[in-house]
């Protein structure tokens, strides 16, 4: 997706693999685009070290994900599958995502995960965040970025919000968002990746497609739901306190 993608965006969202920011903030992604904020999706790596599918098609899936959630691009900064730890360029790409999309909110997956490109993706976001804001810092090799993201002055931007979604990890949420009225938007997304979560004769089986993960996926954000007295929900970390004008602010279970 290439439309528009040049322009500020109001929410950046990384994902270590095509289909990982789906798995954790698809609906409220789906819900800040349908309310006419722009959204782009940033993938870390190709995906190419997974069981099924390949790169070729990941994206191809990514891309249709992306349209059903109406963001405005998706990227991918093609980064080791498999090895993001050992990615020492990781964070200078991540920062210039930043800086050349200048976004108000990051999204980034959160560390407490079994997978060790999650937990290393983690630590990219933070550092490619701090790197971002430095004066200082000048990001190496801006062509390495995505088609057409290097090409301007890469500015420094400090992120003023920035959360962690979950996609494994049963860690307990800071905030819960209300998406009852976008979660049929999340299942197309999840959908889209159908070499992942879809078993065919020809696919080798995986606990993503062993019928299991989609629906227990949808357990959780429906037992987040019945926390905030709402259908479905999806749970963030924030890597500072939210501050809210009041207490009266706060939406509670009914």
């Amino acid at each position: 997706m290439a439309d528009k993608q040049l322009q500020a965006v109001d929410v950046l969202a990384f994902g270590p693999h095509p289909d990982d920011v789906e798995i954790g903030a698809a609906a409220s992604i789906a819900k800040d685009a349908a309310g006419g904020h722009r959204v782009f999706i940033c993938d870390l790596t190709a995906g190419e070290m997974g069981t099924n599918g390949n790169v070729a098609t990941r994206a191809r899936e990514g891309r249709m994900a992306a349209e059903v959630l109406g963001a405005v691009g998706r990227a991918c900064l093609g980064l080791p599958d498999g090895r993001l730890g050992a990615a020492a360029d990781g964070a200078d790409l991540v920062a210039g995502m930043i800086r050349a999309l200048r976004p108000q909110v990051v999204l980034g997956p959160w560390h407490e995960e079994r997978h060790p490109d999650h937990r290393d993706g983690y630590e990219m976001v933070r550092r490619g965040l701090f790197l971002a804001g430095l004066n200082r810092y000048e990001i190496d090799r801006p062509q390495r970025l995505p088609e057409g993201l290097g090409d301007g002055a890469l500015i420094p931007h400090r992120v003023p919000v920035v959360f962690y979604y979950l996609i494994n990890s049963p860690a307990r949420p800071d905030i819960l968002v209300d998406v009852s009225a976008h979660y049929q938007a999340k299942r197309r997304a999840l959908a889209a990746f159908d070499s992942q979560f879809g078993y065919r004769a020809a696919a080798m089986p995986t606990p993503l497609n062993d019928g299991i993960y989609l629906p227990g996926v949808e357990g959780r954000d429906a037992s987040f739901g019945r926390d905030a007295g709402v259908s479905f929900a999806e749970g963030f970390i924030a890597e500072r306190c939210p501050c809210i004008p009041s207490l009266l602010d706060v939406e509670v279970c009914r």
